[in-house]
C-alpha cells in the first residue's frame, strides 16, 4: 500500500513508488536518465536502490517551530 513512511539510515522518507530495475533496462543497459525522468514525473525528490528495486521517495524534513503557542 503506497504511500507509506520508511526509514533509511535513520532518515524518514515518504515512499511514492517501488519499481523493479528491469523496467529501466533498454537494449540490455540500465538507463539512469530514464530513472531520473520518472522520478521527476511522479514528483519524488530522491531515489533509493535496494535489492534490485528502485524506491522513489520524498524526503521528510524535520518540523520547525515557527511560533510558540500559549493557551
Amino acid at each position: 500500500m503506497l504511500p507509506y513512511i520508511m526509514y533509511h539510515k535513520n532518515e524518514p522518507f515518504l515512499v511514492r513508488r517501488k519499481i523493479h530495475e528491469r523496467n529501466f533496462v533498454f537494449k540490455n543497459k540500465l538507463e539512469l536518465k530514464a530513472v531520473e525522468m520518472y522520478m521527476k514525473e511522479i514528483g519524488a525528490n530522491r531515489v533509493l536502490k535496494m535489492e534490485g528495486v528502485f524506491i522513489f521517495v520524498n524526503i521528510i524534513e524535520e518540523a520547525e517551530i515557527i511560533e510558540e503557542w500559549a493557551e
